[in-house]
């Protein structure tokens, strides 16, 4: 087996406890326009990762939405520090460090991601930050913001690890070729994560360091 020389990680959902943060982004901007929005369990089964203008043409049935999305970012950016990590982020992230294995960030979201890294002190961990904003607009499922993080860092993908909460998260490290796909079982899918046939699933972040 080929020694693990990096570690991508999804963002929201993975690291950053952020659920309510997104909920209200959406509730915020729709109530802006005074349209309504669906509960949680309906967005997440329709919307999540997908892109924002796609989540937004799904909730109102409108082609136009870049008002929507220009509201939306701009609560993102104004609040990005109303979220904090899952337990155990830090000191997992810190370890693995420690180990030599390099790290990277790979999110859907867009900039906004830079405050949050910021404002809980994890920025210093991650040698970059990919989001859908400097990948051309492709997001996960699309492994491209995956392979432009391994370029960085020169590191082949049968070398590194993608872990994530998500669908797209485990469909991306498998189209990228990552030598272990790992899925936690405490994102926004929870155990029903399991279904989408992950290497390993994990109930605890520091379960990662057992994987490397």
């Amino acid at each position: 087996m080929k020694k693990v020389e990096s570690v991508l990680f999804d963002f929201d959902g993975t690291l950053c406890d952020s659920q309510n943060f997104i909920h209200k982004s959406f509730c915020v901007t729709l109530e802006t326009h005074n349209l309504s929005f669906p509960s949680w369990e309906e967005f997440l089964e329709t919307c999540h990762g997908t892109a924002l203008m796609e989540a937004y043409q799904a909730l109102t049935g409108r082609d136009n939405v870049q008002d929507l999305c220009k509201t939306h970012r701009a609560f993102q950016n104004e609040h990005a520090r109303a979220v904090g990590l899952f337990s155990g982020v830090r000191e997992t992230l810190t370890h693995i460090q420690r180990l030599g294995i390099r790290m990277a960030i790979v999110t859907n979201r867009g900039n906004a991601v830079h405050e949050t890294l910021a404002h809980t002190d994890i920025a210093r961990f991650f040698e970059t930050v990919r989001n859908v904003e400097n990948a051309g607009g492709l997001q996960k499922p699309h492994p491209q913001m995956l392979f432009d993080a391994l370029e960085y860092m020169d590191i082949d993908p049968s070398r590194a690890i993608m872990v994530g909460d998500m669908p797209e998260d485990i469909e991306a490290g498998k189209a990228a070729g990552m030598s272990k796909v790992v899925a936690v079982s405490y994102g926004f899918m929870g155990k029903r994560i399991a279904e989408h046939d992950p290497d390993h699933m994990i109930h605890d972040i520091s379960k990662t360091l057992k994987l490397l």
